[in-house]
């Protein structure tokens, strides 16, 4: 008896992985939030500018009110180029977990953002992300905050 319990709640669990895999979209198009905060880890001077390797982290939440990439944590590490307290160019690899654990890979510049790869339900993903930001202000300690507006088109193969 204990055995065929076992099964049971292994085929359900198995089961129910398998189905959320098959609720994210294979692809699609929908329009994001994120807020993000980035912390400087090294700094360089250099003609009057400020070149920083910076730690990103905060979250996604999809603005269309669909659940893709909604609630999703960012990390990154970014490189910054900032002059005045104005930030000139940015890019950098994040890497975006969701409560499941699944995680999506990407690389971006200062206005777009390319979709790399994925594990779990995103494995495949591919795409790119248009991006408006929006910096609010410096915080102590010389951290940035910045809210973005994305616009994203993905496929999963």
């Amino acid at each position: 008896m204990n055995r065929t319990c076992l099964l049971l709640l292994a085929s359900v669990a198995f089961g129910a992985g398998s189905a959320l895999a098959a609720d994210f979209p294979k692809s699609g198009t929908t329009e994001l939030n994120n807020y993000v905060t980035a912390r400087p880890l090294a700094t360089l001077e250099a003609e009057g500018q400020t070149l920083a390797l910076d730690e990103v982290t905060g979250m996604l939440q999809n603005a269309a009110g669909q659940s893709a990439f909604n609630n999703m944590s960012i990390r990154c590490l970014q490189h910054a180029t900032r002059a005045n307290g104005r930030t000139g160019h940015l890019s950098g690899d994040c890497v975006l977990t969701d409560v499941d654990g699944d995680t999506i890979y990407w690389v971006y510049g200062d206005t777009s953002i390319d979709l790399k790869s994925g594990t779990g339900k995103y494995k495949g993903i591919t795409g790119q992300i248009a991006v408006t930001r929006t910096p609010l202000h410096q915080l102590p300690g010389g951290t940035f905050a910045s809210v973005n507006h994305l616009k994203v088109s993905w496929k999963i193969e």
